[in-house]
């Protein structure tokens, strides 16, 4: 909303979002399930149909970033920059500190060092090849892992390494990582995600029309106007400035990107930010 200096400090004015970060609301559903006693072997933090919600919603923002007017590539999208509104589902973007702005059909050039969360990289960013908008796709399917299971890819089986660069170019897709015993439509949603040419990689609005989501009770959220102008809307505490390259977004850390989608005007039921009862976990239904 604003930023002050004083003396040597630059005081950046935002947004206060009281829901918490994604990655505490993962850690408080994996809390109580162990709590209560709640050991389903798939399952271990939120369940499918509110993981999926949360999943179409990240697809409805990154549908919104491939606007002619827009065209962000964040960079950084992960558990702990996504954050949820209390008392509602209503999802928020947040952190463009590493986000760029790319022309059409452009791509961060190849040799450039990798940025963001290594466990979310997709095969061509981990590689240094140039890389564009699939590689956010790739990274927000890892987020859908993380929902589910507490954990995103690679981080069980290579925690010890501390550069994960040769490991995702050799290995990817992950797909050892998501549970063998998971409803194959979801496990084929994630695959479909996790497709290594990034030229094929099915793009948000190809992907939020999978019938995982029909199965599990999740609507189809990405507005049909061009612009995806109805869906989303940028919050005024930080703006994205027009750039003909891919350029770094320095000014924008504290910008904000929400899908209006909440729970007040759709039947699924609410991600919560406090304790459940017990009877919520043993039905996997989260008041």
């Amino acid at each position: 909303y604003g930023v002050v200096v004083h003396e040597n400090e630059v005081i950046m004015f935002a947004e206060f979002i009281d829901g918490g970060t994604l990655a505490e609301v993962i850690a408080k559903y994996a809390e109580d399930r162990a709590l209560y006693g709640d050991t389903d072997d798939i399952v271990k933090g939120i369940d499918i149909h509110n993981s999926l919600f949360l999943y179409q919603q990240i697809l409805t923002v990154l549908n919104y970033f491939l606007q002619s007017d827009v065209q962000v590539l964040h960079e950084d999208i992960k558990a702990d920059n996504v954050m949820i509104r209390a008392e509602t589902s209503e999802l928020v973007l947040v952190d463009f500190g590493l986000a760029r702005h790319l022309p059409a059909n452009g791509k961060v050039p190849g040799g450039e060092s990798p940025s963001g969360a290594q466990t979310h990289w997709s095969p061509e960013k981990a590689a240094s090849e140039g890389h564009s908008f699939p590689s956010d796709w790739w990274a927000a399917t890892c987020v859908l892992l993380e929902c589910i299971t507490t954990k995103p890819p690679w981080l069980t089986r290579y925690n010890h390494l501390k550069m994960l660069h040769f490991v995702i170019k050799m290995y990817s897709p992950p797909i050892e990582d998501v549970p063998a015993n998971l409803d194959v439509v979801v496990r084929d949603l994630i695959k479909d995600a996790w497709t290594i040419d990034p030229n094929v990689r099915p793009p948000p609005l190809q992907q939020a029309k999978h019938p995982a989501f029909a199965k599990y009770g999740v609507p189809y959220m990405i507005e049909d106007d061009p612009d995806g102008a109805a869906a989303m809307r940028q919050n005024d505490s930080g703006s994205v400035a027009s750039s003909a390259g891919a350029e770094n977004i320095h000014s924008s850390g504290s910008s904000t990107i929400t899908s209006q989608q909440s729970l007040t005007s759709d039947p699924a039921p609410q991600v919560p930010t406090t304790r459940r009862k017990k009877s919520d976990v043993a039905n996997a239904e989260l008041q």
